[in-house]
């Protein structure tokens, strides 16, 4: 159940988020905001202080029957400058009046939401960006917060999301499978059980050879899974909203920390040109004599990098299965050296029994070669090694369902055959673009459970002269409160 923040904590929050002063020499005000009395040592290290404390409160009837009621707290607000010899440094009474009239702003702007705080990078960097850090990576899966892959962006790259302003932060892969990641971990002030709501606005977008778009997910610190996700198919700046609205606790932690996702929608995906990949009912033995092969035919021209083959284990072979291309001869026969080539241990696939069904494993031809359209190559395997007892079984369809080719075998891997069946193979050329995560700004804004409105009931300068250096104070009374109804 959402409790209420105590109102001093909630204005105290107000006051520090939005406070921003600008001193003569253009440089940012050093503000120190607190609960509790002014104290001049403190204020030694800062150009202001601004203190809150509570003078008062109550209860009032705004209905008849008396169920409907307003609770109320009268909050005293101090600001007090002295003149400072450093350098730089407003004179008290100029600084005073600068902070005043930001307290005027800030009261005035959120009298309906003294209740809401919106935090976002703006302004911080590497290291100083802590308690909010920023951070990126890539993998093929969606990393915890706590995994050593992520890495925090520089100075250079946190300015990049202070705003939007179509600078942006982008994290590319282009390695397949793997996605774009970034993460963004907030510290949220309040006890999280005050929060009553927590939105993310991730403005951004998500580009892929296989989908456009960003996907947004909230970390749970109890059952350590990303949730909630929600996702677009943007491929230019567009913002994407996450919003909690129940089960808080469970989503910032004990140390008030909140960890959001963005990633690529889609991953990084080689493109699949020729293939046959269904309907396998036997296999083709691979081992030191009994050399397989599948011919194809590109309907496109492509530089392939990757086949997928469709494999099982039988018995034990240790010897490297050795994968490439070649061209094939005027029958359809493979023929000539090796055009690309790449290997697969063995150790990678689990021994089976005879006749399983196997699994695919995607094998990379190293740089690849370029393939010309409507002419005939073929995906060559062999071991240096193994015989019947211990081989690879390349699975296959018998009903030959592949046009653009056919099964070949060989003793030796000069002199071919032709047959007609089909192994389960797939080929795989990659995109030219790889898939990148842009992020422009983003920002979290959370509500908390206790006073919804605040103004004015008063407020006056004063000239302390009995101690040195003078003091400059401005107090203000403030009246918060929020609409209850009993039941």
């Amino acid at each position: 159940m959402t409790e209420s923040e105590n109102p001093i904590d909630t204005l105290v929050r107000l006051v520090s988020s939005l406070i921003y002063v600008v001193k003569d020499n253009a440089a940012v005000a050093s503000l120190l905001v607190t609960q509790g009395n002014y104290d001049r040592e403190l204020l030694k290290g800062y150009d202001g202080q601004i203190t809150l404390s509570q003078s008062d409160g109550g209860d009032e009837r705004l209905s008849t029957d008396g169920r409907l009621r307003r609770e109320f707290a009268l909050v005293k607000l101090g600001v007090y400058t002295v003149d400072k010899a450093m350098p730089g440094s407003d004179p008290g009474k100029v600084m005073r009046d600068k902070i005043g009239a930001e307290i005027k702003r800030i009261i005035r702007d959120y009298r309906n939401l003294p209740y809401q705080t919106t935090y976002s990078f703006n302004g911080l960097g590497y290291p100083s960006g802590d308690p909010h850090k920023a951070s990126d990576a890539t993998a093929a899966t969606e990393l915890v917060p706590s995994s050593t892959s992520w890495a925090e962006l520089s100075v250079a790259n946190y300015e990049k999301i202070w705003s939007s302003d179509d600078v942006r932060h982008s994290k590319s892969t282009s390695v397949r499978l793997e996605y774009a990641l970034m993460l963004f971990k907030l510290k949220l002030a309040p006890r999280e059980q005050c929060i009553k709501s927590i939105v993310l606005s991730f403005e951004g977008y998500g580009t892929a050879p296989d989908g456009d778009g960003v996907a947004l997910l909230v970390w749970n610190h109890v059952t350590s899974v990303w949730e909630h996700g929600v996702w677009n198919i943007a491929a230019s700046d567009e913002t994407l909203t996450l919003t909690l609205s129940s089960g808080i606790m469970d989503h910032v932690d004990s140390n008030g920390y909140v960890y959001f996702l963005a990633r690529t929608r889609m991953p990084y995906l080689w493109i699949k040109h020729e293939a046959c990949e269904t309907g396998d009912n036997a296999y083709a033995v691979v081992h030191q004599t009994a050399w397989k092969g599948q011919t194809f035919t590109p309907d496109v021209a492509h530089t392939i990098i990757a086949v997928g083959l469709k494999l099982s284990k039988f018995g034990n072979p240790t010897a490297p299965i050795a994968v490439s291309i070649r061209a094939t001869d005027g029958g359809g026969k493979p023929v000539g050296a090796d055009l690309c080539s790449g290997t697969l241990d063995p150790a990678l696939i689990p021994s089976a029994p005879d006749g399983d069904p196997g699994a695919w494993y995607m094998i990379t031809l190293g740089a690849g070669c370029p393939l010309s359209l409507g002419v005939k190559y073929a995906i060559i395997l062999h071991m240096d090694g193994g015989d019947p007892a211990n081989e690879i079984q390349w699975r296959m369809n018998t009903d030959a369902p592949y046009a653009g080719g056919n099964l070949c075998y060989s003793g030796n891997g000069t002199t071919w055959y032709s047959a007609s069946d089909d192994t389960m193979f797939a080929e795989y050329s990659a995109p030219a673009a790889p898939a990148i995560l842009y992020c422009d700004y983003m920002q979290c804004v959370i509500q908390v459970q206790g006073i919804t409105h605040v103004n004015f009931q008063s407020f006056r300068n004063i000239l302390v002269t009995d101690v040195k250096p003078y003091l400059y104070s401005t107090e203000f009374l403030l009246k918060a409160w929020l609409i209850v109804t009993l039941t």
